[in-house]
């Protein structure tokens, strides 16, 4: 039984993807509540605790410049993918770490991954949302999932450290990552030979109902109109001369 269509999949991959984009935002503030318990546990300082967090956001608004680039190379599909299982890895090497270094270091990579993730997750799920919304407009989904993230983080830090214990914050995130990673690979455009079968693209290649996506197509289909009517208006005319 075949699998169901791309546009289908692509749907379905949105749910996961907001998910990662969600955690990576929320992973600014994640730790907040965990900040008492981590200081005990790997007998660090107040700035030790500060640069745990400083260095989540810092890296990832430097990083953004290097994901742009790299999304215009590789696609954003390929660009979201790697992001999101650098972000889970990194996730995994937060919780096992057992110094501040270890973290700082696995809380940069992390960062590294989450710009990578963002920055193609938000082009991802506009396109996965479909319909005839503008391509500028970003996709709802997009916008709840950067709303959510970031409220969200403190309460389910303090949540996971108070059912478990910090390392609960870190490792409950990986396969929420290694999910949004595999649905960055869901291609994102019907396979060839589908569209017309299923009537979703028109004579011009745009979606059916859509108009082309410019005027050339009518304005070359006029042109020959016009000039078809003035040949045969033209030949009339010369008959009837020839006739007087």
């Amino acid at each position: 039984m075949a699998g169901p269509p791309p546009s289908a999949l692509v749907r379905a991959a949105r749910l996961p993807i907001a998910v990662g984009a969600a955690l990576a935002l929320a992973d600014a503030s994640v730790v907040t509540l965990a900040l008492p318990e981590i200081l005990a546990e790997l007998d660090t300082t107040v700035e030790g605790l500060a640069a745990i967090i400083g260095v989540y956001t810092v890296v990832l608004a430097a990083a953004v410049l290097v994901a742009i680039p790299a999304r215009r190379a590789l696609g954003s599909r390929a660009t979201g993918a790697l992001g999101m299982l650098l972000f889970a890895v990194a996730s995994v090497m937060c919780g096992v770490s057992d110094g501040l270094t270890g973290l700082l270091v696995s809380r940069g990579i992390q960062a590294v991954g989450a710009a990578f993730g963002l920055l193609a997750a938000f082009e991802l799920l506009d396109r996965g949302a479909g319909g005839g919304a503008p391509r500028h407009r970003p996709a709802a989904l997009w916008v709840a999932a950067a709303i959510f993230g970031t409220a969200i983080g403190p309460a389910l830090g303090g949540a996971l450290t108070q059912a478990f214990d910090w390392r609960a914050i870190f490792l409950a995130q990986a396969p929420f990552g290694l999910l949004a990673a595999a649905a960055c690979l869901v291609p994102q455009r019907p396979t060839p030979g589908r569209a017309g079968a299923d009537g979703a693209t028109g004579r011009h290649g745009s979606p059916a109902g859509d108009p082309p996506a410019d005027g050339r197509s009518e304005d070359c289909d006029a042109g020959r109109r016009s000039g078809s009517t003035g040949g045969t208006s033209d030949r009339t005319t010369g008959r009837a001369g020839a006739e007087r």
